[in-house]
């Protein structure tokens, strides 16, 4: 009897031990590769308003993406903050944001080993659970937010006294409204309130459970903040938001929903499929099932299917397709069950409504998202939790009429993740958004912005180039312009843009470019210095090569580029950045 009362007590220790080792792994991992790209968006935004420019109109662009207020704030208060810092603070709301959620489940499953097992994952990948960019970023604020607000929403449902419940109903609402306040067309995202309400009615859960009024009061603080928004922007708020919605339509978005996911959510919903068979199986051969499916599933996983299922993004994100197609099966199949249970005449109990609160709204979200984002279904990742931790909670529901143990129940919730998880951190070590691999990555930034990154030699020669470069030809206060797809440069040099937006490539939109030049003109911001890119700011592995990497494709400048136009003719060449004897950089100087 007394070695049996331990199990439980072991199983987490075990949980536990696994949860420490990927936040260890995790927070080694954020000092690794330096991103041109994406990430130099992400920093030189929030910068730029800290730094002295303003939301209109000097980045005016950014008011679809109003996350770079909340970057702004940190570089306000952080003035010397680098870029492996602001890693290290997403990752800390990372964990944050996961212990209040699993604080949020405990008071429904009282089962620390189902949270760290569950959990463990995204302590490695924090925020950025697609493995693009461990940064703060208008796709991991998003999730922050949205985690929070299903945190704060599960816990005024389980408090029964009436002020405190209230008080975390309109805290739940303000969370809610900061996901869309990050990226406007995420916005949507505030008739979850209603939706959950209603689906709640449907499902003919019990009416004190989450009433009218208490719907009002999370959904309230988001219309009314946004109504601060838009009065305290004003008119203009309104003009560039509509800039923005044609920029984006003349540049178009990916369909998330082409064939290539499909075959991915095809697959693993033939593993779903058996796994859901399996549990009315008698308990020995339902472990069996579980275990060669995982089996066969982690081999698809590595292999893509031996090669059947087509590459995602070029194969560089196959392996978090796989992940997000476990999601997508997850969310579709759930969702199913309960409405299943209506036509059954079933009403939710609390284990069901757990499921429908963390279910509906994700699917909501991750819906929104794809049809805005150019990663398209990949975005779901960004609603990992709670899919995540509501599939784990099923396969323990079903396996309980079974009378299956602790140690049981563990082994069939770590079958059905393993083959998803473990590639999905494998994938978000190897995958530096295109610098080398992390075995492969020997110089370590000594100062700068980027100071404490392990990165290339390609990496490292381009930043002292562009840092002694800038030092020479202008002062700290001079404006700049980077083209073409580099935004991190002006973090490197630190001058702040020219133009209305960082990342010359956004929205593959002309007008942009064209309205970008004629602001800058009118505003008398004319750069002091140019980097003009002639390649991609990438590494690319080389194929059949193992281990060997090339640089990114040379650039194809239109004759009729506004922003090339106004380099070559305004301003004057002045040097070349050269690697392995290719020219990557031109440096134009004020004539």
């Amino acid at each position: 009897m007394q070695q049996t009362s331990k199990r439980p007590l072991i199983l987490a220790s075990a949980c536990a031990l696994l949860f420490a080792a990927m936040a260890v792994w995790g927070w080694i991992k954020l000092q690794y590769g330096f991103n041109m790209i994406d990430e130099g968006m992400y920093m030189t935004d929030g910068w730029r308003l800290a730094a002295g420019d303003h939301l209109f109109p000097d980045s005016s662009i950014s008011a679809a993406m109003l996350y770079a207020v909340f970057n702004a704030l940190i570089f306000h208060w952080l003035p010397d903050i680098t870029l492996l810092g602001f890693r290290q603070i997403q990752y800390a709301f990372a964990l944050a944001a996961i212990a209040v959620f699993a604080a949020a489940i405990y008071q429904r499953s009282r089962r620390p080993w189902l949270l760290l097992l569950t959990l463990s994952v995204f302590a490695f990948t924090g925020l950025d659970v697609a493995g693009i960019s461990a940064n703060l970023s208008y796709y991991t604020y998003p999730h922050l937010f949205f985690v929070l607000h299903q945190s704060l929403l599960l816990f005024a449902l389980n408090n029964r006294r009436p002020g405190v419940r209230a008080t975390l109903f309109v805290l739940a609402g303000v969370a809610l409204w900061a996901v869309g306040f990050s990226l406007l067309p995420l916005s949507g995202a505030l008739i979850i309130p209603l939706l959950v309400w209603c689906a709640m009615r449907y499902l003919g859960t019990a009416r004190e459970e989450f009433s009218f009024k208490e719907m009002l009061l999370v959904t309230a603080p988001g219309i009314v903040l946004w109504a601060m928004v838009v009065i305290f922007l004003g008119d203009e708020f309104f003009t560039a938001v509509l800039d923005v919605l044609g920029y984006t339509r003349e540049g178009g978005t990916a369909d998330g929903f082409d064939r290539v996911p499909q075959q991915y959510v095809a697959v693993t919903a033939v593993f779903a499929a058996a796994l859901a068979a399996a549990t009315y199986l008698r308990l020995r051969l339902l472990l069996a099932v579980f275990g060669l499916a995982s089996a066969l599933m982690f081999l698809i996983v590595s292999s893509n299917g031996w090669g059947w299922v087509a590459p995602f993004w070029q194969g560089w994100f196959s392996r978090q397709m796989w992940f997000c197609s476990l999601l997508i099966v997850a969310m579709a199949a759930l969702l199913g069950h309960l409405f299943y249970r209506k036509r059954r005449g079933l009403a939710l109990d609390q284990a069901h409504l757990l499921l429908l609160v963390l279910v509906l709204p994700s699917a909501l979200l991750a819906l929104l998202f794809s049809r805005y984002s150019n990663v398209g279904v990949m975005v779901t990742s960004y609603v990992a939790l709670p899919v995540c931790m509501a599939t784990a909670l099923f396969v323990v529901m079903r396996l309980e009429h079974l009378r299956a143990g602790e140690n049981l129940a563990a082994a069939a919730v770590a079958s059905v993740l393993l083959p998803f998880y473990f590639h999905l951190a494998r994938a978000d070590w190897e995958f530096t958004f295109f610098d080398l691999p992390p075995r492969l990555l020997t110089r370590t930034l000594s100062g700068g912005f980027g100071a404490g990154i392990h990165t290339s030699e390609y990496y490292e020669a381009m930043t002292q180039w562009m840092t002694e470069t800038a030092r020479a030809n202008s002062a700290e206060n001079d404006l700049a312009v980077i083209l073409d797809q580099a935004p991190m440069g002006y973090m490197i040099i630190k001058r702040r843009p020219a133009l209305n937006h960082s990342w010359g490539g956004w929205a593959l939109s002309n007008a942009l470019r064209r309205d970008s030049v004629a602001a800058m003109l009118r505003q008398n911001r004319q750069p002091k210095i140019a980097y003009r890119f002639l390649r991609a700011p990438i590494l690319l592995p080389v194929p059949n090569k193992e281990g060997e990497f090339r640089l990114g494709d040379r650039f194809r400048y239109s004759s009729k580029d506004p922003v090339s136009v106004y380099v070559i003719t305004k301003m004057q060449y002045q040097d070349t950045f050269y690697y392995q004897n290719q020219p990557c950089i031109e440096l134009y100087v004020s004539k």
